[in-house]
């Protein structure tokens, strides 16, 4: 009797080690059940959510006052600090990949980001660079994938808008 062969593609994947992983965070389904209406919500139940922090951040970021890049620092600091407490809670000692591609770490890589943002918005290029440098050691993959922009976006696309559109009448015939 032949043996069967594993045909799962994503059992290889899955045995190999990707980095450290972060618990769930309950957070994540939270928001997205919820929606914007009830964000400021699931922040204050779930204080500790990495995400949470991440959003806060990024959404100050897209802003653009001074007063928001000095939130965005704020929050991304709380993040990253929650981040950092609980990578190591989680085995990270302070060296070594960490998963990208796993949801719940997503928010501490999203932290560094925003930080390294609001860092160097307000002038302090030596954080700026230090957050940046930590997130491409952590993983080069989410350094990849969060530069892609220099501000966060919320899916919204640009567009040229001709400035004589809708001025003019129509008609088919």
């Amino acid at each position: 009797m032949a043996e069967e062969q594993n045909t799962d593609p994503t059992a290889e994947i899955e045995g190999q080690d990707h980095g450290v992983r972060l618990p769930p965070d309950p957070a994540i389904r939270k928001l997205a059940k919820r929606g914007r209406g009830e964000f400021m919500a699931v922040v204050k139940e779930h204080p500790s959510s990495t995400l949470c922090w991440a959003l806060l951040a990024e959404g100050s970021l897209l802003t653009g006052t001074d007063a928001a890049d000095i939130a965005a620092y704020a929050y991304a600091r709380t993040g990253r600090d929650l981040g950092f407490e609980q990578l190591r809670d989680a085995g990270w000692d302070g060296d070594g990949p960490v998963d990208w591609g796993y949801l719940p770490n997503q928010g501490v890589f999203r932290c560094l980001h925003a930080l390294a943002m609001a860092a160097e918005r307000l002038g302090f290029g030596d954080e700026s660079d230090d957050a940046d440098t930590l997130l491409r050691e952590l993983s080069d993959e989410a350094w990849h994938a969060l530069r892609g922009d220099e501000v966060p976006s919320d899916g919204a696309v640009d567009v040229e808008v001709d400035e004589g559109f809708g001025d003019e009448q129509t008609s088919d015939h």
